[in-house]
């Protein structure tokens, strides 16, 4: 169940996004937008509208980004699937404004289900991201690699376009698809989109 828990934060399953044909053993290195301006992506709300390869309820994850005293945070409290239950839990990634040797934002993140009991569920994990490209005020498109130090050398990964307006899942910015032929001879529609309706009665 933990692993299930885990997996669904970034709609990152067994399935994942993957250059390499036999899986990955470590987080990719992927190109790298250089002159990203952080201020500008670490603010207000990101909304998932496409995954390569995450879960019907993947595509409704909403993160909260800001930037502070040198250190980034993702907040991606909300409803998730779990198995065949629907859980509230609340996810906060923190990190070092400043990217690692390979061009990633390395984060700490904490899962846990709200609850006053001192042994709710908590777990603990890596996140390496990736800002591939972005515009600050429309899309972007990022590359996420989790890692599980209590299940030893795990990794899984995934690509996801954002945007700030979560509409646009229906009507892509065009920079999207021109970026993903041209890097990656990607199209969009082998992604899975974001359905707004289903999204809402999560929350329900």
């Amino acid at each position: 169940m933990k692993i299930i828990v885990l997996l669904s934060f970034f709609g990152i399953v067994t399935n994942a996004f993957r250059f390499l044909p036999n899986g990955i053993t470590r987080c990719l290195y992927l190109y790298s937008k250089t002159d990203l301006d952080t201020d500008k992506f670490f603010t207000g709300r990101w909304h998932v509208t496409h995954a390569k390869n995450g879960s019907r309820s993947a595509v409704c994850r909403e993160y909260t980004a800001s930037k502070a005293g040198g250190f980034v945070e993702l907040i991606g409290d909300g409803y998730y699937n779990v198995g065949l239950k629907r859980n509230y839990l609340q996810v906060d990634c923190r990190g070092c404004a400043k990217k690692n040797q390979f061009n990633q934002f390395t984060l700490n993140c904490t899962q846990k289900i709200p609850s006053s009991d001192p042994y709710r569920f908590i777990v603990d994990f890596g996140l390496e991201l990736t800002v591939i490209e972005t515009d600050y005020d429309s899309f972007a498109i990022i590359y996420m690699c989790t890692m599980f130090p209590q299940l030893g050398s795990f990794f899984n990964d995934d690509l996801l376009i954002l945007h700030r307006d979560k509409r646009m899942a229906s009507y892509p910015d065009p920079q999207v698809e021109a970026f993903l032929q041209a890097e990656y001879k990607f199209q969009l529609k082998s992604f899975r989109v974001r359905d707004n309706n289903y999204c809402l009665n999560l929350s329900i």
